[in-house]
């Protein structure tokens, strides 16, 4: 089973670009790919946030902020760090089944209101 995660539009999906796709053959590396995309999208939401504080924009400013903050502890949930967590330990299909539900929970998910960050399973992707 293949993972398959990218970004693309809201109501039209992921980006039909080839390179705008990352594989991963483990919930683990699912898991690695989306808290680094999230990261990244946080890390762009806490900028603009403060471009928006800058103008005199609280409001937008504190929303923003908040996003990026939840976009930051969804990231934190994905961290395989927690697999040696006393729950974990040994079990690492337990592991996987939590990455299963928080990304069937979770994605796929609005970044911004002209992105998304998309998430799924495929046999087929890159077959030829």
């Amino acid at each position: 089973m293949r993972f398959i995660t990218a970004y693309g539009i809201p109501s039209y999906g992921p980006d039909a670009s080839d390179d705008n796709y990352g594989v991963s053959e483990t919930w683990t590396g699912a898991a690695d790919e989306l808290a680094r995309m999230l990261e990244e999208s946080a890390d762009g939401e806490g900028g603009a946030a403060e471009s928006c504080a800058d103008a005199g924009d609280y409001e937008t400013a504190w929303k923003t902020r908040k996003h990026a903050d939840e976009m930051y502890n969804l990231a934190m949930q994905l961290d395989n760090k927690r697999q040696h967590a006393p729950l974990y330990e040994g079990n690492p299909a337990l592991w996987d089944a939590t990455i299963a539900s928080i990304i069937a929970e979770n994605f796929p998910y609005d970044v911004s209101s002209g992105c998304r960050i998309y998430a799924w399973e495929s046999d087929d992707f890159g077959a030829q």
